[in-house]
């Protein structure tokens, strides 16, 4: 799956990918209104510290925010791995004199390409967006639901 955008809201999950069709590259958007398994959830938040990280905010910020989504960019499509990746981190903060959320997105986190690129784009940061990815690719095919499987399929 080449993932291209992941949306979580709290009814609905939106999963943007590209498949490769005969010479065409088709983007297809994925809609589902089950809820993500805690497992999915996880995954993405742990995200946050990078969110935190890129934007210069403190850990206490951290508090009431939750990761809602990424945009993934593939800069060389010829490479496979995740070196070739950066990213958007989207985010919603919880405010206390506020009845809405306060909704956020990192710049554009490039991926590092030699010493000299200044990115937090690394090894662990790219383990986690593998890990999302396999997350993605099994809420596609039905699994990593809220639910669980029904007949231990």
């Amino acid at each position: 799956m080449n993932l291209t955008k992941l949306k979580i809201k709290p009814s609905e999950t939106e999963i943007h990918y590209g498949v490769q069709a005969l010479n065409a590259n088709k983007d297809t958007v994925f809609k589902s209104w089950d809820l993500q398994s805690p497992e999915f959830l996880s995954c993405l938040q742990s995200l946050k510290p990078y969110l935190l990280k890129v934007l210069d905010f403190g850990n206490e910020y951290g508090e009431g925010l939750t990761i809602t989504g990424i945009t993934l960019r593939q800069e060389n499509p010829d490479g496979a791995d995740m070196e070739n990746y950066g990213l958007v981190i989207s985010a919603v903060k919880n405010l206390g004199n506020s009845a809405t959320p306060f909704c956020l997105n990192t710049p554009y986190i490039p991926p590092c390409r030699n010493e000299n690129t200044n990115t937090i784009m690394d090894e662990d940061l790219a383990m986690e967006i593998n890990k999302i990815i396999g997350f993605c690719e099994r809420f596609v095919a039905g699994k990593e639901r809220a639910q669980g499987e029904l007949f231990g399929e």
